[in-house]
């Protein structure tokens, strides 16, 4: 089983963009673009359980999405969604710093909702 994505969670909650608002937002973009889907809040739900990455360049307009709320541009390795292969152990310790950064915001936002 693989470890939950954390970085997608933590980001999409920073934004204030829900399960259901992600899928939206992703089918919308996908539409304009002649490439419709249809995913909904259960699809955004496993990505982040599962850690899966949705087929396409879906990843790539999740970036997109998310970077536009949040302010900032986002690459794969941010959201948690970098093809890469098992060999490849030179991202161990950005991947873990990435995560614990996650973490930390999500115990800060934790800690200051009422």
């Amino acid at each position: 089983m693989s470890e939950p994505n954390i970085l997608l969670d933590s980001l999409l909650a920073e934004a204030g963009i829900s399960h259901a608002g992600l899928a939206a937002r992703i089918n919308k973009a996908a539409a304009t673009a002649r490439r419709p889907t249809r995913y909904d809040h259960t699809a955004v739900a496993r990505w982040i359980r599962d850690s899966a990455i949705p087929r396409g360049d879906v990843p790539e307009i999740i970036c997109e999405i998310i970077g536009l709320k949040i302010g900032r541009v986002l690459q794969l390795q941010d959201i948690g969604m970098a093809r890469t292969s098992g060999d490849d152990f030179g991202t161990e310790l950005p991947k873990a710093v990435d995560q614990a950064v996650a973490l930390w915001r999500g115990d800060l936002a934790t800690r200051s909702s009422p």
